[in-house]
């Protein structure tokens, strides 16, 4: 009986009231992106891709991609440049959807600072929320699974008037919640 409160509680809403901060950033296709450039009117599932360390998700997260087309763009966040290494890695993982990064390494975490840093400083791989075209954050979670990805698909449809057709048997009942570590001061 416990587990179920301690479960949705790294599944937390934010409301829909939580605004990023604008940005221009380098994509992995070369482009440069704008909150207005990269939503072009729709929403945008922007995922935590933190340093590109890992692979996991990298498989459910293209499918996803290629599930949502043309409704929503999955969107990948990193702290690498998006030229040299950080393109690289993008290629050497097999990334079929928009990565975003800077020659800054540390600009995504003034961007989207619920999405990236958690309480005491804790970054949060493959964190993820859903951008409306206003700059507004739909929910912030720590990872995905199918009822996460659920709440995305009303998410996207509630506040983004765009009804998704996603097969969420072919994503994991477990919530995948990559890995953290801790940034700046942490508890001490």
């Amino acid at each position: 009986m416990l587990i179920l409160p301690i479960l949705l509680a790294f599944q937390t809403a934010e409301g829909s009231g939580y605004k990023t901060n604008d940005f221009a950033l380098l994509g992995s296709d070369g482009k440069k992106y704008t909150v207005k450039t990269l939503t072009k009117g729709k929403p945008v599932f922007l995922v935590n891709l933190y340093d590109m360390e890992g692979s996991q998700g990298i498989a459910d997260l293209n499918r996803l991609s290629q599930m949502t087309m043309g409704k929503v763009r999955v969107v990948g966040l990193t702290t690498l440049s998006t030229r040299g290494r950080g393109l690289a890695r993008v290629k050497e993982l097999g990334v079929r959807f928009l990565v975003l990064g800077s020659d800054d390494p540390y600009s995504i975490l003034d961007i989207v600072p619920r999405l990236v840093i958690k309480e005491a400083g804790s970054v949060s791989y493959l964190s993820n929320t859903l951008l409306l075209p206003d700059r507004r954050l739909t929910h912030v979670w720590e990872g995905y699974n199918r009822w996460t990805l659920k709440r995305m698909s009303q998410d996207a449809l509630k506040y983004g008037h765009v009804r998704l057709k996603i097969d969420f048997s072919r994503f994991p009942e477990k919530l995948q919640r990559g890995y953290g570590e801790f940034y700046g001061l942490g508890p001490g």
